[in-house]
C-alpha cells in the first residue's frame, strides 16, 4: 500500500499507510488529576513538511514502546483519524491519528536526512501575549523572540504570519537571483551561470517563497540552492569514493550555491534546501554522493553542514581568490545510494589483521626453514631414509591504498 501525504488526512479516511519521521515523543499529563497519565503523544512530520499529531492510550502503549523512536521514519498503517480538540494542540492542524492494538508499525528504508528535522509556524503578537503566563494550552507555534516579563521583541523583518514553500527555480526569478547571489557572496558569478540556473540548462535548482508575504511578493526569492549532475570519474573526490572502475556511468551531485537572505535566515530554509538536493541525488540510482566545497572562514556553513552528516574530507589550500587575498576551501561530502570512503576504519583494521597475519606466516616459514637445515638423518642401506626437500614460496602481500575520511 503506497502511504499518502498527511495532507490528505481527514476524519472520513479510509484504509491508508502514511510514512512520516517523528519529531518528538512525550507525555500529556493532567495537573488538576494529580499528574495523570492522558495518553501517549507524537508529533510526525512527511516528507513534504506535512505535520500530525498522534495519540496513543496508556492501554496500548505497551504494544509501541521498544519500536517507536525520536528521529526515525516509519510506515504506519490500521489507524483511524479524528478531529482534534481546541486546547492541548501542538500544531494547527485540525485531525490527528489514533493508534490502536492493532496499527502496524514497521520502519522505513528511506534515511532520516530525507525528512524535515523541524515543524513550526509563526504566532502572532496577540497569541503571544496571551500564552505568556500560561502553561495549560500547549502552543505550536514560534517565532524569533525573546522573552522578559510581559515583554517581547520580535524580528521586524519578517513578517507575523509566515508560509514558507519550495518550488524550482524558473526566469522570472533571474534579477532576484542575481541580486541575493550578489549580497550573499563575495565572488561574482557570470550572467551565462544565472541564465543557465533559470533555464535549467545543466543546473537543477530550488527555490523557497513566503508565501505570506504582500505587495506582490509572496513568489518572490528568500532562499535557493543550484547544484549540477557530474561523472564521478572526472570529479576531483574520485579517490573518495569506492566503487567499481567498470562502474563509468557513476554520478555525483556537486552543490554550486546555496543562499538564504538576511531577514529569513535560522529559520531552517537551508537545511529544508539541503534536504531536497540530497533527495534528488538519492532517486538516481547511479549517484553515490552529494559534495560541495566551503570557504575556511563560513563558521555557520561549515556547522550547518556537519550537523546534516556531510563528512569534511579535505582542505584545500589557497582555493579561493577574492580581491587579491588567497582563501582556503574545505570539500564535504554526503555518501547516498550505498557510496561511501574507499577504506573505512573496519576495512583499515581488517587489512592491518591480514598484513600481520601474513608477516606472521613469513617468520614462521623462516623459523621452519632454519630448523629443517639443522636436521640430519642418518645413512641406512637397508631402509629407505626420509628426504626433506625445500620448497621455495613466494610470499607476497597485498595492501590496497586506504584514505581517511
Amino acid at each position: 500500500m503506497e502511504p499518502v501525504p498527511l495532507s490528505t488526512l481527514s476524519s472520513k479516511t479510509g484504509k491508508c499507510s502514511i510514512e512520516v519521521k517523528i519529531l518528538r515523543i512525550w507525555k500529556s499529563i493532567n495537573p488538576k488529576a494529580n499528574n495523570q497519565l492522558i495518553c501517549h503523544d507524537f508529533l510526525a512530520v512527511d516528507g513534504e513538511n506535512n505535520a500530525i499529531q498522534r495519540v496513543i492510550k496508556p492501554s496500548d502503549m505497551m504494544f509501541f514502546d521498544t519500536i517507536l523512536e525520536e528521529g526515525k521514519v516509519f510506515i504506519i498503517s490500521n489507524f483511524f483519524v479524528t478531529d482534534k480538540k481546541k486546547s492541548y494542540n501542538v500544531i494547527p492542524n485540525s485531525h490527528k491519528i489514533n493508534f490502536v492494538q492493532t496499527t502496524k508499525v514497521v520502519i522505513s528504508e528511506n534515511i532520516p536526512e530525507l525528512f524535515p528535522t523541524y515543524h513550526f509556524n509563526f504566532a502572532d503578537m496577540q497569541l503571544l501575549e496571551s500564552r505568556l503566563n500560561s502553561n495549560e494550552i500547549l502552543s505550536g507555534k514560534l517565532t524569533i523572540a525573546t522573552c522578559s516579563t510581559s515583554r517581547i521583541i520580535v524580528n521586524p523583518d519578517i513578517p507575523e504570519a509566515t508560509e514558507l514553500k519550495q518550488r524550482p527555480i524558473q526566469p522570472s526569478d533571474l534579477e532576484i537571483l542575481e541580486q541575493i547571489h550578489s549580497d550573499v557572496f563575495p565572488i561574482r558569478y557570470e550572467s551565462e551561470f544565472f541564465q543557465n540556473v533559470v533555464n535549467g540548462r545543466d543546473i537543477v535548482s530550488w527555490a523557497a517563497v513566503d508565501r505570506s508575504r504582500s505587495n506582490g511578493r509572496s513568489d518572490e526569492l528568500i532562499g535557493f540552492v543550484t547544484a549540477r549532475l557530474v561523472l564521478a570519474k572526472d570529479s576531483e573526490i574520485a579517490d573518495l569514493l569506492k566503487y567499481d572502475s567498470l562502474e563509468v556511468d557513476k554520478k555525483l551531485v556537486y552543490i554550486l550555491t546555496l543562499g538564504v537572505v538576511d531577514a529569513y535566515r535560522n529559520l531552517g530554509i537551508a537545511t529544508a534546501l539541503i534536504h531536497e538536493v540530497i533527495k534528488y541525488a538519492s532517486s538516481i540510482p547511479v549517484c553515490c554522493a552529494v559534495y560541495l566545497h566551503v570557504i575556511s572562514y563560513n563558521n555557520p556553513a561549515i556547522h550547518l553542514y556537519e550537523k546534516m552528516s556531510f563528512k569534511c574530507v579535505r582542505r584545500l589550500h589557497g582555493f579561493y581568490l577574492i580581491n587579491g587575498q588567497h582563501y582556503d576551501s574545505y570539500l564535504f561530502v554526503y555518501y547516498v545510494n550505498g557510496g561511501r570512503s574507499p577504506c573505512s576504519p573496519l576495512e583499515l583494521v581488517t587489512v592491518i589483521v591480514s598484513c600481520m597475519k601474513t608477516g606472521l606466516k613469513f617468520v614462521a616459514a623462516k623459523l621452519m626453514k632454519n630448523e629443517e637445515k639443522m636436521v640430519k638423518w642418518p645413512k641406512c642401506k637397508e631402509t629407505r631414509g626420509l628426504i626433506l626437500t625445500q620448497n621455495k614460496r613466494m610470499i607476497k602481500t597485498e595492501c590496497s591504498g586506504c584514505e581517511y575520511v
